[in-house]
């Protein structure tokens, strides 16, 4: 299993602010949005086109990531979530039926609130049946301002610097609206 609290973490700029990335030899294992305590400028070479790339295309099916210690049906589900299309949602039945196993919406809501790689995983894409958010690590107000983020142009359409909508601090997350 990946030892987390050791892993340096590069700041990238995306449409609500700083994302902060980690890899290992593996690939692209943690984001955040809070400030981790060990930063570097850039992760190594390949891992930094990566996350560059799917930031500015919303579209992260070609990173490597190194999900590491989660169960493999964690591991079927969050690869699931990275197929549903930039500017679009998908319910947590829907993807357990798309994964095979459609009596487990349940377990896929689980699966998808573990998801140590959140924006580039895009968990914040699946929503209950009803159409109702759900819910979000960070909250439902942001995972409501990255749906709103992605209904308009694509991301490598829009300006490279955009206005930050949130700051964090060691210890909370601190939303501008």
């Amino acid at each position: 299993m990946n030892s987390y609290a050791n892993q340096e973490f590069a700041p990238f700029s995306f449409q609500l602010g700083i994302l902060w990335v980690a890899c290992s030899n593996h690939g692209i294992s943690r984001s955040s949005f809070d400030k981790p305590e060990k930063t570097i400028d850039h992760l190594p070479s390949p891992f930094q086109e990566a996350v560059e790339t799917a930031l500015s295309s919303g579209n992260s099916t070609s990173i490597q990531f190194d999900l590491d210690g989660l169960s493999g049906f964690t591991k079927e589900v969050l690869m699931a979530v990275c197929h549903i299309p930039y500017g679009k949602t998908d319910s947590y039945a829907s993807l357990a039926a798309t994964i095979g196993h459609p009596r487990a919406a349940r377990a896929v809501g689980n699966a998808v609130g573990s998801n140590p790689i959140p924006v580039l995983i895009p968990c914040h894409r699946v929503v209950r049946s009803n159409g109702e958010l759900g819910g979000y690590a960070f909250g439902t107000d942001i995972k409501r301002m990255l749906l709103a983020a992605e209904s308009g142009p694509t991301p490598a359409s829009m300006p490279r610097r955009l206005p930050r909508l949130f700051h964090t601090t060691p210890s909370s997350l601190v939303v501008h609206v």
